[in-house]
């Protein structure tokens, strides 16, 4: 009997283990392509950004792999979900690597990286994060990032409303609303207002909420409607601006206030469903516009639409070219530095190619031209302004 009972808890613990790991149980990469791990929330509050990582690598590697693949070899990709928790996205990363991960494109958010950064750097593990933008995320030498980190959107959107101030704020009065449990929002909170604090004239309304789940903003939205602001700065993510933007409705000197924010905000006009037209003329500070013609944007945005019937976010682009950068990359360690790789390279070896690739390459994609890296993982600046009109997004500058 207790031989059956040891046997039965044996099964049990396996069980788990397996839903524990995600999808990941029982997966391996097939050894004869280069095998790319991603990690990112698929399920839960911030799905939207992690299956649009996943897309837009899926769709990159089709492309790759269509037209031959990096210096002949195949590319292949094991996605797995991290719910945007640390500890999961932990297990993630074990998952793929006992799977036979070679690099990684990721994490989709900063919590998640900052957790696997520490085992990525001891394994020497090539780690760049799409739309990880806390610094903490790429802070040792094996990690690199697409997106601008937090600190940078800050400063870029400050500059753009003290550029435009006469229009955007000409009472020269903004608010700011700041999640105190999100590093993202801390971060960008705090670069926009040093930036903001360079003009004198302008008034800086400072307002917080406890944790990225707040739904009730009645007493943010009263402060800042006592002090007229004529702009509100959001530097959180779609799901609390909201339930922010629907309180601000209630409010009479608030209601026609202006609406900015960092990439987080994309994803608002599907959050707000039948009450999209609150974000009307909301402006976005991002790396990407669907709304561009001109390529490679059009295709992309043509690719997207056709296999998944959506326009592309800012996390999808900043996936797609991930995908690309490694490409170019590794093409030029083996063009111009006289390295070679395979399926069999092992993960520390491949690393070791990017690390001294990524240095030296000059990228354009889908989130900007000429983008160059530094020796810390640290992307070109770059900015451009979107505005909502009819539930679309328009290119401003």
């Amino acid at each position: 009997m207790k031989k059956l009972l040891l046997k039965l808890l044996c099964c049990a613990t396996a069980v788990t283990m397996c839903a524990t790991a995600f999808t990941g149980c029982g997966r391996k990469f097939s050894g004869d392509k280069l095998a790319i791990g991603g990690i990112g929330p698929l399920t839960g509050a911030a799905a939207d950004y992690g299956t649009a990582v996943k897309n837009s690598i899926e769709l990159a590697i089709e492309e790759v792999n269509a037209d031959g693949g990096i210096n002949g070899v195949q590319l292949e990709l094991i996605f797995e979900d991290d719910e945007a928790e640390g500890e999961k996205a932990l297990n993630a990363y074990n998952v793929l690597k006992n799977a036979g991960m070679q690099l990684l494109i990721g994490t989709v958010t900063s919590g998640s990286g900052v957790m696997i950064s520490e085992s990525a750097k001891n394994d020497n593990m090539f780690m760049l994060s799409p739309s990880g933008s806390d610094p903490d995320v790429i802070k040792y030498d094996n990690a690199f990032r697409v997106c601008l980190e937090d600190p940078a959107q800050g400063k870029l959107a400050a500059e753009y409303v003290l550029e435009n101030l006469a229009t955007l704020a000409p009472n020269k009065k903004i608010g700011m609303l700041s999640c105190d449990a999100s590093d993202y929002s801390k971060g960008i909170a705090r670069a926009f207002e040093a930036e903001i604090a360079k003009d004198t004239s302008v008034t800086l309304v400072k307002q917080s909420f406890p944790l990225d789940t707040e739904t009730e903003f009645s007493a943010q939205a009263t402060v800042f409607n006592s002090k007229d602001v004529d702009l509100v700065f959001l530097p959180i993510y779609y799901q609390a601006a909201a339930c922010f933007i629907r309180e601000a409705q209630k409010h009479v000197n608030l209601k026609d206030a202006k609406i900015i924010g960092g990439d987080g905000l994309d994803g608002i006009v599907k959050e707000l469903g039948a009450d999209s037209a609150l974000a009307e003329d909301a402006l976005l500070v991002t790396l990407f516009s669907a709304a561009l013609t001109t390529e490679p944007t059009k295709s992309y945005v043509d690719s997207y639409k056709a296999k998944y019937g959506s326009v592309p976010s800012q996390f999808g682009a900043d996936a797609y070219d991930a995908v690309y950068i490694i490409k170019q990359a590794l093409e030029y360690a083996v063009a111009q530095q006289g390295e070679s790789f395979d399926a069999n390279t092992s993960a520390s070896e491949l690393c070791n190619i990017l690390k001294a690739a990524m240095t030296e390459i000059k990228f354009t994609g889908v989130t900007g031209t000429d983008i160059e890296w530094t020796a810390e993982g640290v992307p070109t600046d770059r900015i451009r302004v979107v505005k909502i009109q009819d539930g679309a997004y328009v290119d401003v500058e």
